[in-house]
C-alpha cells in the first residue's frame, strides 16, 4: 500500500510504497504541492518495490507459481543498475 511522504529535496509531498496506489496516496495534496523533482520509477527508494513488484508478476504469470530465476535476477541487475543511476 502507498502512503504519502514528504521529499528531502524540495519538501513537498510524493509517494512511497508498491506505486499501485499513487493517487489515493496522494489524494487531498493539490498539484502544486506534489513534488516534481523526478518522475517514478527513478526514484531511487522505490527500487525495492520495483523488485518486489517484479517479483509478484513473474509468480503470476507461471502457472505452477514458480518464480522463472533468469527474469528476476535480470531484474534485480536493472533495479541495481537504476539505483546507481
Amino acid at each position: 500500500m502507498c502512503s504519502p511522504v514528504t521529499c528531502n529535496v524540495c519538501k513537498k509531498t510524493t509517494w512511497s510504497g508498491c506505486g499501485q496506489h499513487i493517487e489515493e496516496a496522494l489524494a487531498g495534496v493539490s498539484e502544486a504541492n506534489r513534488c516534481k523533482c523526478q518522475t517514478w520509477p527513478l526514484k531511487k527508494s522505490h527500487t525495492f518495490s520495483l523488485m518486489k513488484s517484479r517479483q509478484r508478476q513473474l509468480l503470476k504469470e507461471s502457472s505452477a507459481h514458480r518464480v522463472n530465476w533468469v527474469q528476476l535476477r535480470e531484474c534485480l541487475k536493472k533495479a541495481a543498475t537504476a539505483k546507481r543511476s
